[in-house]
């Protein structure tokens, strides 16, 4: 597989660079009661701590949820694509995406499969409008799996197995400005809207 350098949000949601993401069997809340965040609906850009732009399209479903598809330019081998299936949960004012990864052998003629496990992202809109997203340290994720105050497995890739409620609680009681990762401030791009025909034409 080819590996595409890429940092900032695209490391918060896939790491295709040094390491991988903690996934987990569960999600941070019941994607029953998912609620779409407007918000977020929409293309955004900005560029890493690195210098690299990413490319973020939010599309939201009736069921309420949402796909994500990144794209990231490559000057040397054009862009990667990455996509995710997702929704929202709000823990004490915090907004988070549970994000699963969607694939299909042939995009175009195949359905999609959706990956069993979640990855987590914090977000958070500014007053401005702008975006920005972290991802779940790793490093600290293991930590707490080894001193046993989450549910995981840590021997190869981490893999978070507690329950939602134990979940939602440890990530309630973290300092989240640690436990997740600021990758980036990203702007929302305004679509054209088509001028309507001048009628003295």
């Amino acid at each position: 597989m080819r590996t595409i350098r890429m940092s900032g949000l695209v490391t918060a949601l896939a790491a295709l660079i040094s390491c991988v993401p903690s996934e987990s069997v569960n999600p941070l809340s019941d994607p029953n009661g998912a609620k779409a965040d407007a918000r977020l609906e929409g293309l955004w850009v900005g560029q890493d701590p690195d210098g690299d732009t990413h490319f973020f399209h939010f599309i939201h479903k009736e069921s309420g949820t949402a796909d994500l598809v990144l794209v990231i330019p490559d000057g040397k081998d054009g862009a990667g694509v990455l996509h995710y299936d997702f929704f929202t949960t709000v823990l004490d004012g915090s907004s988070y995406m549970n994000l699963r990864a969607k694939s299909s052998p042939d995009p175009l003629n195949a359905p999609y499969t959706t990956a069993p496990a979640y990855i987590f992202a914090k977000y958070e809109i500014a007053k401005d409008g702008s975006l920005t997203i972290g991802y779940m340290d790793d490093e600290l994720v293991k930590k707490a799996i080894d001193a046993e105050s989450l549910d995981g497995i840590t021997e190869g890739k981490v893999r978070i197995t507690a329950t939602t409620d134990k979940l939602a609680a440890f990530v309630r009681s973290a300092d989240v400005s640690k436990l997740f990762v600021d990758m980036g401030t990203f702007r929302k791009l305004e679509m054209p809207v088509s001028a309507a025909p001048d009628p003295a034409r």
